[in-house]
């Protein structure tokens, strides 16, 4: 899970023309004339496919990450106290190992920021 998501980070990474890593790979894909390329490209785009036995702990943290605060030099994490909130408030009781997974994601998240910070990429 945390693999697909760090590759699912990168991804979304933005390069200095504003348009996201994905992006690129989709419109290098569709111009691709020659089919070996074109597969390298398709893999890399897919290279970490979804977990679909961790569909409800993705969808449980996508629903947090998107209701994020930022601090002014950037994205909070995701605290304990938002979690058990949301969860009350959905009326899901998240299991201990599911905050952890979810704290793992935003972990990652908040480290892909920091990576694109450090090596001159905006932020997403």
């Amino acid at each position: 899970m945390i693999a697909y998501a760090e590759h699912q980070f990168a991804l979304e990474r933005r390069e200095d023309d504003g348009f996201t890593y994905r992006e690129i790979l989709q419109g290098l894909i569709k111009r691709c004339k020659d089919p070996e390329k074109r597969l390298s490209l398709e893999e890399e785009l897919t290279a970490i496919p979804f977990p679909g036995a961790a569909s409800d702990i993705w969808s449980f943290f996508n629903e947090l990450h998107v209701t994020r605060g930022n601090t002014g030099f950037g994205p909070s994490a995701i605290t304990w106290s938002e979690m058990r909130a949301w969860s009350e408030l959905r009326q899901i009781r998240l299991t201990s190992w599911e905050c952890e997974v979810i704290h793992a994601l935003d972990v990652a998240y908040l480290t892909s920021i920091a990576t694109r910070k450090g090596s001159g990429g905006g932020e997403s």
